[in-house]
């Protein structure tokens, strides 16, 4: 049986897919940061979502992203970042 692994992101003007077929283990560390600029505050709904989804809200490592967003734990311990600036 082939097993496959899917992550999507979707914003209205941005689309993005990876898949794996490899079985991984997890192995997070501090600097494994999933950062999306959002360019506005982040919406308390969308971490309410992230939550409900298995994510917990934790304290960044480093202190900017604490400042400037919001960090997520996903149950694997990857961390995924809500940063309110735009990429520039």
């Amino acid at each position: 049986m082939e097993v496959s692994r899917r992550l999507r992101i979707a914003r209205e003007t941005v689309r993005w897919q990876r898949a794996t077929q490899d079985p991984l283990e997890p192995t997070p560390t501090v600097d494994d940061l999933f950062v999306i600029y959002l360019g506005e505050p982040v919406d308390q709904s969308l971490i309410d979502r992230l939550q409900a989804a298995g994510g917990t809200r934790v304290q960044a490592h480093n202190p900017y992203w604490d400042t400037h967003g919001v960090t997520i734990a996903d149950p694997d311990g990857y961390r995924l970042v809500l940063c309110s600036r735009t990429w520039a």
